[in-house]
């Protein structure tokens, strides 16, 4: 069965440009726009201004408020806008198929897309408002709380050095034990170039 173009009515009101699909492109040109004069400011504040900046924290951009970020702050708010339009604009797309007795999956797929879109920027916001960085743990041969109610300790340590004698990778297998006494062991390897975790427990 053809499905038959989307006849959407233009939307009616005074708050109908926050339904245009119009204001949806221009909104995603300024995000990306945005986005661009970010990662040029992030790199010139680096020692600066955005030296506390990581990742997805983005308490970091009011602690304090600086005029080097006002990328951020009008990014910010376009995303909000963004957000709001795409939610507006696919209840208009649903309704409107609906209305004209289309029932077939597929054809709400978009809407799926769409959703999905806003439900991961409001995962980006929360977890850029209530992420913490923790202080690193320094654990040796006795048991050393690393939190959520466990603690470790070092069973091993196997250093690998270079020719040169610098040290190429450390190798260390750790105990972890649980608030139960449950004990169970992991393997973490840090290299000289980066670091990154393998196995564990």
């Amino acid at each position: 069965m053809r499905s038959e173009p989307e006849l959407t009515a233009p939307p009616q009101g005074r708050l109908a440009w926050l339904r245009s699909q119009g204001l949806g492109l221009v909104l995603g040109q300024a995000a990306v726009l945005l986005l661009g004069i970010g990662s040029v400011v992030l790199a010139a504040t680096r020692e600066g201004a955005s030296k506390g900046v990581h990742l997805d924290d983005l308490t970091a951009f009011f602690r304090p408020p600086s005029f080097a970020h006002l990328w951020f702050y009008a990014l910010a708010a376009v995303l909000a806008l963004y957000a709001l339009n795409t939610l507006l604009c696919t209840w208009d797309s649903v309704a409107s198929k609906w209305r004209r007795g289309t029932r077939e999956i597929p054809a709400f797929a978009p809407a799926v897309i769409h959703v999905a879109f806003v439900v991961a920027l409001v995962a980006h916001l929360l977890g850029g408002i209530f992420s913490a960085d923790r202080e690193p743990v320094v654990i040796a041969d006795g048991w050393t709380p690393i939190g959520g109610g466990r603690e470790a300790r070092l069973v091993s340590l196997k250093l690998e050095p270079l020719p040169s004698r610098r040290l190429k990778t450390a190798n260390a297998q750790l105990e972890i034990r649980d608030r139960s006494g449950r004990v169970e062991r992991g393997v973490a390897m840090a290299e000289a170039d980066g670091a990154e975790a393998r196995g564990g427990a």
